[in-house]
């Protein structure tokens, strides 16, 4: 009898710790398992956060841009307007042999008033000098 007992406990100790090894490695398993199933995900959505971010910023930018060359279109139009204008306005005085003593320096001041006037026309010289260049080449 005593060495059933003997047995039946080495059989109990034996199964104990083939439980125990059993339920380690299992454990060990399931958190490996669980750092890494937790990590993609938080890799998931970091990646997807930063797309969305990136979207965003790219698209804020865009707006801006547009926004931004609008408004530079605009001074560019009104700059342009005002040497047109004054390239009409001399051009049809010349055609009409209206004697004016228009000069140079006449012209000068009058594109620094209109600077003056309009502080962002930092063209205006630049057109109305193109503009009146093709004028006085083709009154030629």
């Amino acid at each position: 009898m005593l060495k059933l007992r003997n047995i039946l406990a080495l059989c109990l100790m034996i199964g104990t710790i083939y439980i125990v090894v059993y339920s380690y490695t299992n454990i060990k398993n399931i958190i490996s398992f669980t750092v890494k199933t937790a990590t993609k995900t938080a890799s998931d959505i970091a990646t997807a956060m930063r797309e969305k971010s990136l979207q965003a910023t790219i698209e804020k930018l865009s707006m801006n841009a547009k926004t931004r060359s609008q408004q530079i279109g605009t001074e560019f139009e009104k700059a342009a307007a005002a040497a047109d204008t004054m390239s009409e306005m001399l051009s049809g005085m010349v055609a009409a042999e209206v004697i004016v003593d228009v000069g140079r320096d006449t012209v000068n001041s009058m594109l620094r008033t209109v600077l003056e006037h309009h502080k962002k026309f930092l063209g205006v010289y630049s057109v109305w000098y193109l503009m009146r260049s093709i004028i006085w080449i083709s009154l030629m």
